[in-house]
């Protein structure tokens, strides 16, 4: 049995990166004697062979994060990710909670334009692994695209309800709230989803609403915000629902037990459709046909531990 351990991921300083990473983490451990782990995430190409401790690892996590927009392949992100796989060429790989981030925009004909112009240096980067387990439809017909077998499974962040429990309340909404343009994907919000946003949170908050800050101002305080107070303060809101435009806010609800709308600003937010929440806004019904157009050539989804039990047990 595996006892050692590199993750490459993201990085901490978006808390649904971390819950991402936490989840695969959480799940891994519950199956493998693990003995030694070591963390990597993924910030630059430079100075990569002093970052990663190459005394054996007996397998490799990458855990979490979109990895498939228009030009992806281009990225820092792939470079610095391609460097470290083939650093680590005889070693086993599993990726866990892979996703997407296009636009409303693509069609299902443009990505596929779009995933074709860039089939052999994807094809090169995801044959390196072993197992992919991906978190939304359009991810898995995007790997199905380039002939590389995928496994449909929820976000691993849906691991905090095992974690803390679930605990739906009695009725109330919880709103999990950020400044919108500190959303990444702020450039592309279009004015009626800005406002939708903004009148649908004031509208929950005057009906006695409970609210969270998911996402501040100033990122630098994000490292002194646990997971877990994090869990705990959606819990004490004793809601069963909650309204959010961050889809890992939307996950880590839904693995509490609540259910509630997000608001859709990109594929992201088919992640979090594929575990139950309800899109919404301007773009959701772009996604909605979109899941819908796929979901008869897809495989059903499977629980996310079950994902990962069966495929250390066939990789190790």
């Amino acid at each position: 049995m595996s006892n050692s351990i590199v993750y490459i991921h993201e990085g901490f300083n978006n808390p649904g990166d971390c819950f991402s990473y936490a989840g695969a983490r959480h799940y891994i451990h519950q199956i493998l004697p693990v003995v030694y782990e070591q963390s990597v995430a993924l910030r630059s190409t430079h100075d990569i062979p002093s970052r990663l401790d190459l005394s054996g690892p007996d397998l490799v996590v990458f855990t979490g994060a979109p990895w498939f927009w228009e030009n992806c392949t281009n990225s820092v992100k792939y470079a610095g990710a391609y460097a470290h796989l083939q650093m680590m060429r005889d070693v086993r790989k599993i990726a866990v909670g892979i996703g997407s981030c296009f636009l409303a925009v693509h069609s299902k004909s443009r990505i596929e334009s779009i995933i074709r112009s860039e089939s052999k240096a994807l094809k090169d980067f995801w044959s390196c692994f072993d197992t992919i387990i991906v978190r939304d439809i359009l991810t898995w017909w995007v790997l199905s695209l380039l002939g590389i077998e995928a496994i449909l499974a929820p976000c691993p962040s849906v691991a905090v309800g095992e974690w803390y429990g679930a605990f739906p309340g009695a009725g109330n909404t919880i709103v999990l709230s950020e400044p919108l343009e500190m959303n990444f994907i702020y450039t592309y919000l279009t004015e009626d989803d800005e406002r939708f946003y903004l009148m649908e949170t004031d509208r929950l908050v005057k009906a006695g609403a409970s609210t969270m800050a998911w996402i501040i101002r100033d990122r630098s305080t994000l490292p002194h915000i646990s997971l877990k107070s994090m869990c705990q303060e959606i819990v004490q809101a004793k809601a069963s629902r909650f309204f959010t435009a961050r889809v890992h806010a939307a996950l880590v609800a839904m693995g509490l037990g609540l259910q509630g709308n997000l608001l859709a600003l990109d594929s992201r937010a088919l992640s979090a459709k594929l575990y139950g929440a309800d899109l919404v806004g301007s773009k959701a019904s772009a996604f909605e046909t979109l899941s819908a157009n796929l979901e008869p050539i897809a495989p059903a989804a499977v629980d996310i531990r079950d994902a990962i039990n069966c495929s250390l047990e066939a990789l190790l």
